[in-house]
């Protein structure tokens, strides 16, 4: 567009000074001085507001799901006098955790004194963090003829999460026992981090013990009763290994789906994960589904690992405690030799590690 209104420009000058060789008239001479002073004005008149020119973008949403429809929203404002004609803004979609990343050119138009808001529309397929930036936005004459950079560094971010319900069995988790050597103790509290033993409902019991996914089965309720601490902590080890996006996608809805199966348990546990960008092992406490999607949020600052199985190896490396209990979910391709085997996703396949 501005490449054809230059060339019909200097084709009409052409015009222009052909007719005044042949012609020579003063009318001719009037109109090509006209043609030459006037991009020249255009130029310092731009060039002078296109200061007052804001450009900034905003997803509709913070949190959504997956494949959900999100837009958004790019907002002009122009305090000029000038109308807009030709607004270009260059966008920026990039999905670090999946290291994807993909750009847009966007043409406006605004009038003087007046506000424009485009919406631009886009399925989010995988999880993590969506950085919508604008890397440069450009604002033209209005013969298209000088382009001028606007300052901007509008950004918005959107965060997609694996809220859908995924069926799985339940994550072997230990609920009895009284040694040192076993996962709890059998002394009756009010720690809700752990459970002693399950027992049928008795009227007056709270309703938040409720063992709602085991009543569910047993079809009578069942309550849930707390013991003190557990002697050993429960690691949930995510495998970062990026064989393609949509394998980590799997990976990532299922580290979701045991988490809240461990939380059902009555249990708190870490979620651990590997930054290969950093190089360090990071891990949040959780203890109900908020705590969840706060620490899955933090994960997807993570850049996913290039190596088979390092997960495991690393968490070894780096972690110097025995009294844990690994639970590792990672794809088919990069799960441990050692230890127990849950077969989760039979697609991409996915893995349940028990150490």
């Amino acid at each position: 567009m501005v490449w054809f209104s230059r060339i019909n420009y200097l084709t009409f000058v052409i015009l222009v000074m052909a007719g005044i060789f042949f012609y020579n008239d003063y009318i001719l001479w009037a109109l090509l001085f006209a043609m030459i002073v006037t991009p020249i004005i255009s130029y310092f008149v731009t060039r002078r507001n296109k200061d007052k020119v804001r450009i900034k973008i905003e997803f509709d949403k913070v949190t959504v799901g997956e494949n959900a429809y999100v837009k958004l929203n790019i907002i002009a404002e122009n305090k000029s006098i000038l109308p807009i004609e030709n607004l270009r803004v260059h966008l920026k979609l990039n999905n670090r955790f999946y290291d994807a990343m993909d750009t847009q050119v966007i043409n406006m138009s605004v009038a003087p004194f007046k506000n424009k808001k485009l919406e631009f529309g886009m399925n989010i397929v995988y999880f993590g963090r969506v950085l919508a930036t604008i890397e440069k936005a450009e604002v033209y004459d209005i013969f298209g003829m000088w382009k001028f950079d606007l300052d901007t560094d509008s950004n918005s971010e959107i965060i997609c999460h694996p809220f859908g319900k995924v069926e799985i069995d339940e994550v072997p988790i230990s609920t009895d026992g009284s040694d040192e050597d076993e996962e709890l103790q059998l002394i009756k509290g009010d720690d809700v981090s752990q459970i002693s033993q399950i027992r049928d409902y008795i009227p007056g019991d709270k309703l938040q013990n409720i063992h709602w996914k085991l009543s569910a089965k047993e079809e009578e309720l069942q309550v849930k009763e707390f013991s003190q601490p557990y002697s050993r902590d429960i690691i949930l080890l995510v495998d970062l290994y990026k064989e393609n996006a949509k394998g980590l996608n799997e990976v990532i809805k299922y580290v979701y789906a045991v988490g809240n199966d461990v939380i059902e348990q009555g249990r708190k546990f870490y979620l651990t994960w590997f930054d290969g960008e950093t190089s360090t092992m990071n891990r949040a406490e959780v203890n109900n589904t908020d705590e969840l999607l706060i620490a899955m949020s933090d994960l997807y600052y993570a850049k996913p690992g290039k190596n088979l199985g390092e997960a495991m190896d690393l968490y070894e490396k780096f972690s110097n405690s025995k009294k844990e209990v690994v639970i590792e979910v990672s794809s088919a391709i990069s799960a441990p030799s050692k230890g127990d085997k849950v077969i989760l996703s039979d697609g991409p396949g996915v893995i349940l590690t028990c150490v």
